[in-house]
């Protein structure tokens, strides 16, 4: 077994343990958004991962640094080194966090799909009973008996569905976090700024594929400074000159991807902001309605079971907001990770 293997499985046993040791007290409270970010932070295996390698990166440094007959390439090398391990440290860090915020947020919208799931059944079985009432009565036929029942079954059916995947979602955060058991959640997710594009765009040299495209270009640079004397043979220099030219255009290249790639990340972010408009529009509506539908109530005009029709579609509509919300800050996250280059090649 090589060093950095053990080294990797220590670091992994001694974050575990801490992790667990965290998640026993989670257990036992209400876990809200940040301390899920947290958590999850002690649990990532590619995070620890990337720690090592950033220990190392710095280790190599510091030797050359050291070093007096140390040349100017392999010292630039190592310095190129370290930054490309800080910034994988810093996406492997946005990466764990964005999958914990994902889990968090789909365990509570399993939350709200049960919630929805049983007043439609609620709904439903007082529709069945009311209908075999008035069959009985003479006033409901057979047919209608049998859709009534065919509804509340579906509703039954529904709401199984909608609480085995509420199961699913909290084993996904539990093992996520490293949970011994599904947590209590606190409905805290944090409130979104959507950023201008300019101030998006102005990152873009944050980015790790430019930042490396760019080491490249000065790699080239220091590699043609040392071979661009009379000491050294022409093709050598020509070799060194073509070498540069091809990095400073893959660096051009490598930018208009990059942009391109930011620019269409952020389109879904306001996509995803439009929608997130259109649901609390009609968030409102549903309310105003709720509020009519129980003055009519109160006057005795309607019946108890069109005002619970009224609660389930300001249910469903408040469900829409909070999912629009989700999607507005999974969106923000993945224009996050695309800026700086921590979602793979654009």
């Amino acid at each position: 077994m090589s060093a950095r293997i053990l080294l990797v499985m220590l670091t992994l046993i001694c974050s575990f343990t801490h992790a667990q040791t965290q998640a026993e007290s989670a257990d036992a409270a209400v876990l809200s958004y940040q301390g899920a970010l947290e958590l999850v932070l002690e649990t990532s295996a590619d995070l620890a991962t990337a720690q090592l390698d950033l220990n190392s990166a710095r280790a190599e440094l510091a030797r050359l640094e050291a070093d007096p007959l140390a040349l100017r390439v392999p010292l630039l090398q190592a310095e190129q080194a370290l930054l490309s391990a800080e910034q994988s440290l810093r996406s492997a860090q946005l990466q764990a966090e964005s999958s914990a915020a994902d889990a968090f947020e789909a365990a509570l919208q399993a939350n709200d799909a049960v919630r929805l799931a049983e007043l439609q059944l609620d709904i439903d079985q007082t529709q069945a009973d009311a209908t075999q009432i008035r069959f009985e009565a003479g006033a409901a036929t057979n047919l209608d008996v049998e859709r009534a029942q065919n509804a509340l079954e579906s509703a039954q059916r529904s709401l199984e569905t909608a609480r085995q995947e509420r199961e699913l979602a909290y084993d996904s955060l539990r093992s996520l976090l490293g949970l011994s058991t599904a947590p209590q959640l606190q409905d805290d997710a944090p409130t979104t700024e959507v950023p201008s594009l300019e101030s998006v765009l102005e990152r873009q040299a944050e980015n790790s594929l430019v930042v490396q495209a760019q080491q490249a270009v000065t790699l080239a640079q220091a590699q043609l400074a040392a071979v661009d004397n009379d000491f050294s043979a022409r093709s050598s220099v020509e070799a060194a000159r073509a070498a540069l030219q091809t990095a400073q255009t893959r660096l051009s290249e490598t930018r208009r991807s990059v942009d391109l790639s930011v620019r269409q990340t952020f389109n879904q972010v306001l996509v995803a902001e439009r929608q997130l408009q259109s649901t609390r529009a009609e968030l409102q509506t549903a309310e105003e309605d709720l509020a009519a539908q129980q003055v009519r109530f109160e006057a005795g005009s309607i019946s108890p079971l069109e005002l619970r029709q009224s609660e389930l579609a300001l249910l469903r509509s408040q469900n829409a907001v909070r999912q629009a919300e989700d999607l507005l800050r999974q969106s923000l996250r993945a224009a996050e990770l695309s800026v700086l280059g921590a979602g793979g090649s654009p």
